[in-house]
């Protein structure tokens, strides 16, 4: 993680530009976090008291969706630079605090959370399973974890590797996206994984898996290129469930409901 915080900390990187030209990525990603907000609602009641603890919070992103809803959040991320520009974008907001920490500093943590989210950070992540026991300590009982991954097995990809005869692509092992020049670069990781082996994962640890949905079902360039992007977000409103099970798209939300001990 030392590596994520160095990149995205470098003066000629801006997370920020990085989402210019992604609305669309960017509306799917909050449209789940809706559709999960009220499925926590109505297992568990109004986040209204609830508190939130965001690892890899970035500049705040998506903290504009859940401070209006929760009691007070976390923000723990390792890059000083997304911290500062953080606290400017939420200056609106009075129930956050950042904290600089990755998700190895979770193991210092004797608080915990109502909901916890992991968002945008398991493509730096080969053990996942670590990454999973760490957020389970710090998850109250009855809690509840949100966490996207990079989906190994989406549409396009599997389509891919089927019509080059990559059989062997078909595993549970998690697969670094970076080409063999990129790795011995060193550049920052980019770890795609298998929901299925998440879920064997979570289950393993004890978590109890409520929802998992597929966003960002249409990120296909020439689909954002000539369809009007209120017909995508349509598509995409009404995919996310329906394609859920299936592992379509390329990115997979999962609600975790840690049990009552």
């Amino acid at each position: 993680m030392a590596l994520a915080s160095s990149f995205y900390n470098d003066p000629d990187f801006d997370y920020r530009k990085y989402w210019q030209g992604r609305e669309y990525e960017d509306w799917a990603e909050r449209w789940a976090l809706q559709q999960l907000f009220a499925r926590i609602q109505h297992i568990n009641g109004p986040p209204q008291k609830k508190t939130v603890l965001d690892v890899g919070a970035g500049f705040g992103r998506l903290a504009k969706f859940y401070l209006p809803r929760v009691k007070g959040a976390l923000l723990l991320e390792p890059a000083d630079k997304l911290i500062k520009q953080g606290e400017i974008y939420l200056k609106g907001y009075k129930n956050f605090h950042y904290y600089r920490g990755n998700v190895e500093s979770l193991v210092h943590f004797s608080t915990s959370f109502d909901i916890v989210l992991m968002i945008r950070v398991s493509h730096h992540l080969n053990n996942l399973f670590h990454a999973l026991q760490l957020l389970w300590q710090v998850t109250a009982p009855g809690g509840f974890l949100i966490v996207e991954i990079p989906n190994k097995f989406h549409f396009r990809q599997v389509m891919r590797q089927l019509l080059r005869w990559h059989f062997g692509y078909f595993n549970n092992f998690s697969v670094d996206r970076r080409s063999p020049k990129r790795q011995k670069k060193n550049v920052i990781p980019f770890w795609n994984h298998s929901p299925w082996r998440v879920k064997a994962d979570a289950k393993m640890i004890g978590w109890e898996l409520e929802e998992e949905l597929s966003v960002s079902n249409f990120r296909c360039r020439w689909i954002k290129k000539y369809l009007p992007q209120r017909l995508t977000f349509f598509l995409e409103r009404h995919s996310q469930k329906l394609l859920g099970h299936l592992y379509f798209g390329p990115s997979i939300f999962f609600l975790f409901r840690r049990a009552n001990d």
